[in-house]
């Protein structure tokens, strides 16, 4: 079954984006999110960590400046369209 990212709030011309795997598998445990014991959902590391690096804000906020992360790269492997 193919998941899909759904962008929320923010700014921009976020589109959704069909993954090719299962992210929640792949997911790094600091971003799941369980419910029971199961991996429901795969955070955006902005959400958990809030530092400009992983939000693309501030000093991170040009596509020049804000370079993938270990937990982008999670995201590119099992969603290829998404931007990182």
């Amino acid at each position: 079954m193919l998941e899909s990212i759904f962008p929320s709030s923010g700014s921009g011309e976020c589109k959704a984006v069909t993954c090719v795997s299962d992210l929640n598998q792949r997911c790094p445990k600091d971003l799941q999110v369980l419910r029971n014991g199961t991996v429901v959902a795969c955070n955006s590391a902005c959400m958990p960590f809030n530092k400009p690096e992983y939000c693309c804000s501030g000093a991170y906020s040009t596509p020049e400046t804000s370079k993938p992360t270990e937990y982008s790269k999670v995201f590119k492997a099992s969603c290829p369209a998404s931007y990182s």
